[in-house]
């Protein structure tokens, strides 16, 4: 299977880390370099000269003949983002190395991996630093790259529990803030950003609340709803519920 091709603009020499930074797709190949592969095109998508690009090794894809893809520019209009028509990327190809623990969700067909960044009843799945501090005490703090995911998960809780009727008040999160947080928690598990997310038509209207409880431990609570109801049912109501810490 084939994954996504990038075309970008290029009037001389190999394409390089710093030319791949330029474009805005460090965080598609950041991770794998240098483990990409390239071949330089004229004309490529929109009359375009430059290269194409791929994750890995396999040039037999490295070619364009859109009418056998289907090409749309990037949001910041640096790269273009390719599929070959036949082949399309699939959940398992996308995977990063490392991947986040958290909730699987159903996405066109296939289970994608959601991190999860509030654990029910508190704490969180995403990486910490661990420090020593005073009498030994342990303190975890939350590696910055994944800070702001938090920070903004916590409010996607509060938004949560008011759209449920479990807490009052206006929502914080706009629209698009909220489709921003779905957009980094699939690229922390996966090569996407919002084109290729895009390109595959992965979000939808019926999916995307999943998405949003999956980030913020939903399923965990509906687990032990459940159980509670059991208990209630079988006249064993008192005995504690089993939580999953991971």
């Amino acid at each position: 299977m084939a994954g996504f091709l990038y075309a970008i603009p290029n009037d001389s020499g190999l394409i390089n880390e710093q030319k791949i930074k330029e474009a805005g797709l460090m965080n598609i190949f950041g991770d794998i370099m240098p483990n990409f592969s390239q071949r330089d095109i004229e004309p490529g998508p929109g009359g375009m000269k430059g290269a194409l690009i791929c994750i890995g090794s396999d040039v037999s894809q490295l070619y364009y003949k859109p009418n056998e893809q289907t090409w749309q520019q990037s949001l910041n209009g640096k790269y273009w983002v390719g599929i070959i028509n036949n082949s399309v990327p699939g959940e398992q190809f996308l995977r990063r190395y490392k991947q986040l623990n958290g909730h699987e969700v159903e996405l066109k067909g296939e289970k994608w991996l959601i991190p999860l960044a509030r654990m029910f009843p508190e704490g969180t799945m995403l990486p910490q630093t661990l420090l020593i501090g005073a009498g030994g005490k342990v303190i975890k703090e939350t590696i910055p790259q994944y800070a702001e995911f938090s920070r903004k998960a916590e409010t996607l809780w509060e938004d949560i529990q008011k759209i449920l009727g479990w807490m009052e008040g206006e929502r914080k999160l706009t629209e698009e803030e909220k489709m921003g947080l779905v957009v980094d928690a699939m690229a922390f598990n996966y090569h996407v950003a919002a084109e290729e997310i895009n390109a595959l038509k992965l979000i939808t209207t019926a999916n995307l609340f999943e998405i949003y409880g999956a980030i913020v431990d939903l399923p965990t609570i509906k687990l032990l709803g459940e159980e509670i109801a059991a208990q209630k049912k079988t006249g064993t109501e008192g005995t504690e519920p089993k939580v999953n810490d991971g």
